[in-house]
């Protein structure tokens, strides 16, 4: 299994429009994509601006086929288009070691 962290850090006041541009537009769009596993959005408790969201995929081609989609919807930029001021920084992970039982590697 493979993952994709995407950190962001939100203008002052944003997290709840944030939270609803994520439920309501990203994670509906990327949930469609082929291999999608699950998702999470995480809020800093010391710093009300951070946010990270962690998708799942099955594959590493799943997580390029998902960023190469030409709908806004489905891809990280959907926030960018409806927040100004957000800064969004990405990374994917090979998830080795997990308490699910799901695969991995």
């Amino acid at each position: 299994m493979f993952a994709q962290v995407t950190d962001l850090s939100v203008p002052i006041g944003q997290v709840d429009t944030l939270r609803e541009l994520v439920a309501t537009e990203y994670f509906k769009g990327v949930q469609k994509r082929d291999g999608f596993v699950m998702a999470h959005m995480l809020e800093a408790i010391d710093d009300p601006n951070k946010v990270q969201l962690i998708t799942y995929w099955d594959s590493h081609q799943a997580i390029e086929n998902a960023r190469k989609t030409g709908s806004l919807k489905e891809t990280v930029m959907v926030l960018a288009a409806n927040m100004p001021g957000i800064r969004i920084l990405r990374q994917g992970y090979i998830v080795t070691v997990n308490t699910e039982q799901m695969p991995v590697g």
